[in-house]
């Protein structure tokens, strides 16, 4: 993490345009590198804050897919809360992501009816959207699934895979009945999700998918150019003009770092991302979720938006690197007998509650 923050200061020195590099690293610091470390930490430390974390992500889903629906026209892609539509997709989705992973789970069968209802509709409000990214995360996410439960059955809560099943089936039904109330515009783009791929074989055409092909490909010129240290912060948008195309960031984490910050921003990136994703967390659905939710947000900076202003990205991942995992204290049989004599004859209880294979508590 800290790392990070200085590989961004230091591009700085060597950027093509020292003033917007030094603007951007310094929003970097501000309202990155410094305050979510500590909040992290904070909602870290209980697990009732991250329950209560979840809850915040998954009420402003259900928000936006209420206000979506309420908001659905035939003629215009569906934005809500003053967002954009990669944004509204984006809240959206947690309702089905957060809805499977962690409210299902809850005791209270009225919530989970609700959420059995509100699935279907925050699919529908996503294809509303037009915003193609989230969805194909949501697919990818699915599949992930599906290969888990391939290769081990055993850990599966069948009960669970069932009504995430149901509410697949369920969703598919909506979306076919209310097809005809979605936003041509939308329709079309989720329709040609191919695209993108198919243009560079049969020369068909995708704005959007154009454009993204066109950034990346920048992204490599410039990554060629310097691979070792990159042309330093903010040199994207200093240089994209130079290509004939200007943008800020070029839709993808990992060519952005490779692009701004060379080989070195790419090794450092990819293995904050592995500790996160590979580190131990407690059991449990609030983690199983959170970790669910920071692959769905990692996922989709890989297709959009600009990973150094990420603030939701940043913060999922030091919430899965500074949670404390409480370790099992091991003590061999002699010391354990030893320690339980002295605590026969009034010593501490602590030592008593320190057995072989047991977690430790507190005296």
């Amino acid at each position: 993490w800290v790392a990070l923050a200085c590989l961004v200061l230091a591009g700085v020195t060597y950027a093509p345009d020292q003033n917007l590099a030094l603007n951007r690293a310094a929003n970097y610091w501000i309202l990155v590198f410094i305050p979510l470390p500590p909040a992290a930490l904070r909602v870290a430390s209980d697990p009732r804050f991250v329950r209560h974390f979840l809850w915040t992500f998954f009420g402003m889903g259900v928000l936006t897919v209420v206000q979506g629906l309420f908001l659905l026209s035939s003629s215009t892609r569906l934005v809500v809360l003053a967002t954009n539509t990669i944004q509204t997709a984006r809240a959206a989705l947690l309702v089905p992501i957060l809805g499977i992973t962690f409210v299902l789970r809850d005791r209270s069968r009225a919530l989970r009816g609700v959420t059995l209802i509100l699935v279907p509709a925050a699919i529908l409000v996503a294809l509303a959207s037009g915003s193609r990214g989230p969805l194909l995360v949501l697919l990818a996410l699915g599949a992930l699934a599906v290969i888990r439960i391939v290769m081990r059955p055993r850990s599966v809560d069948w009960r669970l895979t069932g009504a995430g099943a149901g509410v697949a089936l369920a969703s598919i039904v909506l979306v076919s009945l209310a097809a005809a109330a979605l936003p041509a515009s939308s329709t079309e783009r989720i329709a040609g999700v191919g695209a993108v791929l198919e243009g560079a074989l049969s020369g068909a055409s995708d704005v959007s998918g154009d454009v993204r092909l066109t950034l990346y490909g920048i992204a490599v010129s410039l990554l060629e150019e310097r691979p070792v240290l990159g042309v330093g912060t903010s040199g994207f948008e200093s240089l994209s003009p130079r290509f004939g195309f200007s943008a800020v960031y070029p839709h993808n984490a990992l060519l952005q770092f490779g692009a701004e910050y060379g080989l070195v921003g790419v090794v450092v990136f990819v293995a904050i991302v592995l500790l996160a994703l590979t580190r131990r967390v407690p059991r449990g659905s609030s983690w199983t979720a959170l970790q669910v939710a920071f692959l769905f947000f990692l996922l989709n900076a890989m297709v959009s938006g600009n990973i150094l202003e990420d603030l939701t990205t940043w913060g999922l991942l030091l919430l899965l690197l500074l949670v404390d995992v409480p370790q099992i204290v091991r003590v061999p049989d002699g010391l354990a007998a030893t320690a339980a004599g002295r605590a026969a004859r009034g010593g501490r209880l602590s030592d008593l509650r320190r057995e072989p294979g047991r977690r430790a508590e507190p005296s």
